[in-house]
């Protein structure tokens, strides 16, 4: 089985991210990361060429099966 994060918030600061992680979080067939704004992929410590997304992975309870994962956060837009 491959671990993926299925999808991500983003979008502008302000913009309603915050009530829309919060109502996801009620849903019983969806995992969003433990914080909301993990800020994976603005982290510049990370090597994009060989990118270690353990991280971000790490945001998440991999041993729950059959829920769609996501993470919020903003500034990624």
């Amino acid at each position: 089985m491959i671990s993926k994060v299925g999808f991500f918030i983003i979008g502008t600061q302000k913009g309603g991210t915050t009530a829309l992680d919060f109502y996801l979080r009620q849903h019983p067939r969806l995992q969003m990361a433990r914080v909301k704004e993990v800020h994976h992929f603005d982290n510049e410590s990370i090597s994009w060429s060989l990118p270690d997304h353990g991280r971000l992975h790490d945001q998440f309870d991999w041993t729950v099966a059959d829920v769609l994962r996501g993470e919020a956060t903003p500034i990624y837009l």
